[in-house]
């Protein structure tokens, strides 16, 4: 897939019935549709978080994950918390 992202990850929450199996589909979904799809996704599901690195160099963030990642100086990544 050419769609402009390296890496889709997906944290799925125990108490909204997320597994590792739904992790596992929706980080392959999520990543054949592309980021802005994914985004969208996302916003109409609710149900678990994701981390998206793109090809231009940034690692989108959903809220729910923001307060867990600290941006590393030189490494080349910004940082951007979607909501």
């Amino acid at each position: 897939v050419d769609n402009g992202l390296l890496s889709v990850s997906i944290v799925t929450r125990r108490d909204s019935g997320g597994t590792g199996t739904m992790a596992d589909a929706y980080s392959t979904a999520l990543y054949v549709m592309g980021e802005e799809a994914a985004v969208d996704f996302w916003r109409q599901q609710g149900s678990f978080d994701m981390v998206l690195v793109t090809e231009d160099g940034r690692v989108v963030i959903t809220a729910g994950l923001a307060d867990r990642f600290e941006e590393v100086k030189d490494s080349g990544y910004t940082y951007e918390t979607v909501s």
